[in-house]
């Protein structure tokens, strides 16, 4: 508690009541064993590809986040299809 000069990290639980509560973040979650996931579809531009943004974290670890581009249009995939997006490398 805060208040008490002592710092506890909030439970897993928590966090996902928190992120639930705030306006300003879409998405869904779960939390299931010991293990906080988190998705939320982003669109960086109206003219850019959608994305289906997927963090996990553990406590005490550094969240994972993975990105998978959405397919809207039907296609060999079929419209609705996750697959990874294209990675990013330092050069």
């Amino acid at each position: 508690m805060k208040g008490s000069g002592q710092n506890q990290d909030l439970t897993l639980s928590q966090q996902l009541l928190f992120l639930k509560a705030n306006p300003a973040v879409g998405g869904e979650g779960t939390v299931r064993a010991n293990k906080l996931t988190w998705q939320v579809p982003i669109q960086p531009s109206a003219l850019a590809r959608s994305y289906l943004a997927t963090i996990t974290y553990r406590l005490g670890q550094t969240p994972n986040v993975q990105l998978a581009a959405i397919i809207h249009e039907a296609s060999v995939f079929g419209a609705g299809s996750l697959f990874p997006a294209p990675s990013v490398s330092e050069e």
